[in-house]
């Protein structure tokens, strides 16, 4: 999800991608930035589609652009795993799709992977902030909060968002739930 100053960091992302995740792979931006810049840099990738959001949404705006994400990973792909990542983060080494894809083959109830309640560095996490997100527009949450609630959701937690996986069989399972991907 680029904002406004990422064409360094998309382009590094991009790059990385390229180096350690061999040529099986597809990339799927979504740019709400308000510019050209991404729509430039994204051009010299072909693995990469490209979708502009017109309306630009910010961090207000992600659950939308994420949805979009993975609808259209849905709609245009059959894939294992998808790796969601900013563009202020890199891939530094080969193997982490394989161990991704292992991981999802030997714990098939897994959907998502990602830091939850600790931090990469073991902190703990305060899910409180999040949780004051959801009153700024109840309506449009209230019917969803109440179905995640009877498996033990808690408002407000969530897996950090700069870098996690989902499996195929978990977005197609929201998708057919009629959840929000």
């Amino acid at each position: 999800m680029p904002g406004s100053n990422d064409e360094l960091g998309i382009r590094d992302l991009l790059n990385s991608a390229r180096c350690y995740l061999g040529s099986l792979y597809k990339v799927i931006v979504i740019d709400d930035s308000g510019g050209l810049r991404i729509a430039r840099v994204t051009r010299d990738y072909k693995e990469v589609a490209y979708l502009r959001n017109w309306k630009l949404g910010g961090i207000r705006g992600l659950d939308n652009s994420l949805r979009r994400a993975f609808s259209f990973a849905l709609q245009n792909y059959r894939f294992d795993a998808v790796l969601r990542i900013d563009t202020d983060a890199l891939i530094t080494g080969h193997g982490l799709m394989e161990d991704i894809i292992g991981y999802l083959k030997n714990h098939p109830e897994a959907g998502m992977l990602g830091s939850y309640r600790e931090t990469c560095t073991v902190a703990k996490r305060n899910f409180r902030p999040i949780a004051k997100q959801f009153d700024g527009n109840p309506e449009y949450w209230r019917s969803l909060l109440q179905r995640v609630s009877q498996y033990g959701y808690v408002l407000g937690e969530h897996a950090l968002g700069g870098a996690y996986v989902l499996s195929y069989n978990c977005l197609q399972a929201m998708a057919s739930a009629g959840l929000p991907p």
